[in-house]
């Protein structure tokens, strides 16, 4: 008995043992085949570098060669407007149609060499990290730093009015959705566009009404319009979400969807122009009569704003309760691309997270972002540019942006029963700190 309990010991230990050894040679098999992909992919690597370096050198040469024939071309037709003779003008015609040829041609050179230049890119990080190409992208934008100084602070407040926001439409059931830069943000980044400084949001249209009604009589919250009247194919509504007590111009932009019943796309946008065409046909005969002249501003006088709502209100009245298709209303001036959803990219509404936030956003949200950005996980062309700041005055507005947010902190902080008052009868929840 004592011998085969020795041998059974003897046994497990030399099954251990061999565990042990196979794990080692495992571990040591990795390690081998780390180092080998840690070599192939600085050599791929210093390959993909390689051919980027020589393709920029090509494409420098090619576009310095285009830029001196266009000086050539230029100088060339100064000297001809300046001289005399037959056919002068069509030879300069002709010599602008070569320069604008040649810079053109330069223009497609570049758009080639950014497009080889982004894929050389994302192949390169895939394959240093070991990911797929989408993961790339993802860990790309997501690691991206977050904007700084006033632009920071402006998105601070609008990140408050969001929280504001969304606690109204949860207490009242309204539908609300991210939308536009907001919603790029929230798939791409799961926050802001770092450089972006507005906020966009988008509800069906019954729901915005009723929106309208629940703050028609608040304090503190409303909507508010601007009206945009400066050349017919810019007419246009927004409505803005602010906070009356900040004093500050930040606000959330609001853009009523409605359906189109219709059985194709095209349809959707052929109803959408004629609507516009209409629209733009009434504000033409109102605008020279109105009491005062408005490019992009709130219209204070209430004989022009009541003249402008009847018009407006007038194209939306007839839009049908459902459809196959949902876009922007015609209130707003657009570029098409935001018309004719199916309505199923849009409903049943899903969750994303935004700067750490749950807010609700379209049912396909890549689908939405597809039809109006196209690869939007590719290098962005709006990078640093900024558009809301110095149009509103916003710029200007750091310092009390930031007293009026550390003042909602301090209310939060304050214990009950000491006249914290709540708006629309529920706790504020600034949440302000991103």
């Amino acid at each position: 008995m004592q011998e085969e309990n020795e041998s059974r010991q003897k046994e497990l230990v030399f099954l251990i043992e061999r565990e042990k050894k196979e794990k080692q040679i495992e571990q040591r098999q990795e390690l081998q085949e780390l180092r080998a992909l840690r070599i192939q992919s600085e050599e791929l690597r210093n390959e993909l570098e390689s051919k980027l370096s020589a393709f920029r050198s090509e494409l420098d040469e090619r576009v310095e060669t285009l830029r001196l024939l266009s000086e050539s071309i230029s100088t060339k037709i100064l000297e001809l407007q300046e001289g005399q003779g037959q056919g002068k003008d069509q030879v300069i015609s002709t010599l602008w149609d070569s320069r604008n040829s040649a810079l053109w041609e330069a223009k497609e050179e570049m758009r080639v060499y950014n497009r080889q230049w982004q894929q050389i890119f994302w192949y390169w990080l895939a394959v240093r990290g070991e990911l797929s190409l989408l993961q790339a992208k993802e860990t790309f934008f997501k690691a991206l730093p977050k904007a700084e100084g006033s632009v920071r602070q402006l998105q601070r407040m609008e990140l408050y009015l969001l929280q504001q926001l969304k606690r109204i439409c949860e207490k009242n059931g309204l539908r609300y959705w991210m939308t536009d830069g907001s919603l790029l943000g929230t798939v791409r980044h799961e926050g802001f566009v770092p450089w972006d400084d507005d906020m966009d949001v988008g509800m069906p249209r019954a729901d915005f009404e009723r929106l309208r009604e629940v703050l028609r009589d608040n304090k503190h919250f409303q909507v508010v319009d601007y009206y945009c009247l400066a050349e017919p194919r810019w007419y246009s509504k927004i409505s803005k979400f602010v906070d009356l007590d900040s004093g500050s111009s930040v606000f959330i932009d609001l853009f009523p969807y409605d359906y189109y019943d219709v059985e194709t796309r095209q349809e959707a946008l052929a109803q959408y122009r004629d609507r516009r065409v209409e629209l733009v046909s009434e504000l033409d005969k109102l605008i020279p009569n109105l009491k005062c002249r408005y490019r992009d501003v709130q219209v204070d006088n209430p004989e022009d704003k009541a003249a402008l709502d009847t018009v407006f209100a007038k194209c939306v009245a007839d839009y049908p309760k459902s459809g196959k298709w949902l876009g922007w209303s015609v209130e707003i001036w657009e570029s098409e691309a935001r018309i004719g959803f199916p309505e199923g990219v849009i409903y049943p509404c899903s969750q994303g997270t935004f700067e750490g936030i749950v807010v609700s956003i379209p049912a396909d949200a890549k689908a939405w972002l597809k039809q109006v950005y196209g690869e939007y996980m590719e290098f962005p062309r709006d990078v640093g540019m900024q558009n809301h700041m110095e149009m509103f005055g916003l710029d200007q507005q750091e310092e009390q942006i930031r007293n009026f947010l550390r003042q909602r902190v301090l209310e939060e902080e304050r214990p009950q029963g000491l006249g914290t008052e709540e708006k629309d009868g529920s706790a504020q929840g600034t949440e302000t700190s991103l």
